[in-house]
């Protein structure tokens, strides 16, 4: 291996943004002298991939110059990978992950830092409304089905009213927000019209739901 080669496996393989690496370990793995990885390190430094964290120490330890042009992403596309980062790091082995870790760090960072400039989004009351429940396993347990909720997640996005049947009782509620209780669901929101009030119910009950277009009339009304 050439030092071209070498100075570009030590930036593709051995740098990271996270965990440093020493020249006494490049100088094991590439089985060439402390002094010829030092000058690498210092080759790579000047090209600004990599920066020594603790120049005087002993032995010194190297980083990866974090890349200055973040990805812009949208505070949708962020909320949405801040909630699969999870599922991507039990999926996906460890040295995979590794690699497009970076990506869900910096989704994490932009969701927080839009968010404060966005309390009043359409994703920030989602998540208020939603209270980062874990969905999935809900489902597994039959708390919930999936079409129930499918129009829950869809009336909680668009701020619409949602009509719920649970026995043989249709009603329509508006305001909802799904709270976690006792590993149990429950759906809460304020019914409209005849016996106006809050209603708490188990979304385990409900067996159909469908998002209710704005402006219509409702009617509390026994389900055929």
């Amino acid at each position: 291996m050439n030092q071209s080669e070498r100075r570009r496996s030590i930036e593709n393989h051995h740098l990271s943004t996270k965990v440093p690496v020493t020249i006494p370990e490049l100088s094991r793995v590439f089985n060439v002298s402390e002094n010829t990885i030092k000058a690498d390190m210092i080759a790579l430094e000047v090209l600004n991939v990599a920066y020594c964290l603790n120049p005087n120490g002993k032995p010194q330890k190297w980083c990866a110059v974090k890349p200055t042009n973040k990805m812009t992403m949208s505070i949708e596309l962020a909320y949405a990978l801040k909630q699969v980062a999870v599922t991507a790091k039990i999926a996906l082995p460890a040295a995979l992950f590794e690699q497009i870790q970076e990506v869900f760090d910096e989704a994490n960072d932009s969701y927080l830092s839009k968010h404060k400039s966005n309390h009043q989004s359409k994703v920030v009351r989602f998540e208020r409304g939603t209270s980062q429940i874990d969905f999935a396993k809900h489902l597994h347990l039959g708390n919930i089905s999936a079409e129930v909720l499918e129009s829950v997640k869809s009336a909680i996005f668009s701020e619409e009213s949602i009509s719920i049947v649970s026995g043989n009782i249709e009603q329509t509620l508006t305001g909802l927000v799904v709270r976690e209780f006792d590993n149990k669901l429950i759906l809460e929101g304020k019914r409209v019209g005849l016996g106006m009030g809050v209603v708490r119910i188990s979304l385990r009950e409900i067996t159909a739901a469908r998002v209710v277009p704005p402006f219509t009339d409702f009617h509390e009304r026994r389900a055929a």
